[in-house]
């Protein structure tokens, strides 16, 4: 990518030149729409047969999901890339809408390969894992096996996917968009105008310290009036998580999280409750 239109200092008035990612919306489109036919196209083809694979058949099977994944992910940064430069991009927005529902449609159209996977018998699992034919995703086969206490029945992850665009990102989105449309006058040293949330937040790397509270103290008022909005997404959002955390019986708040980081919940428990080591500031 390439930025062009730069109109100022920091950045402000860059645009980003997507078209190596998609042309435009239209193409963004019709490379869900390619994509899900592709997915429905495999799903014909593999499932209920994940257990009868080889180690090439297997290493097939995961270049093809890697195709439907990048094809999938293409349009989404696109269009997460236009929502980040305009959050008020009508046509971006829609079409944000668009992409989280062919997102939701694959993951779900793809969910057996996940779960036929993870329900073979550990020997096989070994054996097709350690094969040099699937080297490359060699770790990924094996990380997946670590969620099989936490995966719920085909329908339950189906239906549990399916209200995400209603619920999560609904709030998700609420609280971008209530954010990103906040704009404050704020003067750093050029002269008061306008900032929105991310220009004041650009000055958190500023070396001059006083200008760093000075940008946030602004921060902190321009957003004190939002506090019940960001507040009840915040809520929504944590009490989404807990009930998720619940239905797949995670130990605790941090376990899911954990696991996808591959860390021990013991090592992790012990670095966060060791006595408060505070780093000293070093820039005046």
């Amino acid at each position: 990518m390439t930025a062009i239109a730069p109109t100022g200092p920091r950045a402000q008035g860059v645009r980003w030149d997507l078209s190596r990612i998609v042309v435009d919306a239209a193409a963004a489109r019709t490379l869900a729409e390619e994509t899900r036919a592709a997915c429905d196209a495999y799903a014909e083809r593999y499932r209920g047969k994940v257990a009868e694979l080889d180690a090439a058949g297997l290493a097939t099977a995961l270049a093809e999901i890697s195709e439907i994944d990048n094809a999938i992910s293409r349009a989404g940064s696109y269009v997460g890339l236009r929502r980040s430069v305009d959050v008020n991009d009508d046509e971006a927005r829609d079409l944000e809408a668009v992409i989280e529902q062919q997102y939701v449609q694959i993951a779900n159209t793809l969910r057996f390969f996940e779960l036929e996977w993870i329900a073979l018998d550990d020997a096989a699992a070994d054996a097709l894992a350690g094969a040099p034919e699937v080297a490359a995703d060699s770790h990924y086969l094996r990380s997946l096996r670590k969620y099989r206490p936490h995966k719920l029945s085909e329908p339950e992850e189906r239906v549990w996917a399916e209200r995400s665009p209603a619920a999560t990102m609904a709030w998700q989105n609420l609280f971008e968009q209530t954010v990103a449309n906040v704009k404050v006058s704020f003067d750093p040293g050029e002269g008061a105008r306008d900032h929105t949330i991310d220009e004041l937040l650009a000055n958190m790397y500023a070396t001059d310290r006083s200008l760093r509270l000075r940008a946030l103290d602004t921060l902190y008022g321009a957003l004190e009036p939002l506090a019940p909005v960001l507040a009840h997404c915040y809520d929504s959002l944590v009490a989404d998580r807990l009930v998720d955390d619940r239905l797949r019986s995670y130990a605790g708040p941090m376990a899911q999280r954990n696991l996808a980081n591959e860390l021990e919940t013991e090592a992790v428990d012990e670095e966060v409750g060791r006595p408060d080591e505070r780093v000293p500031e070093l820039v005046p």
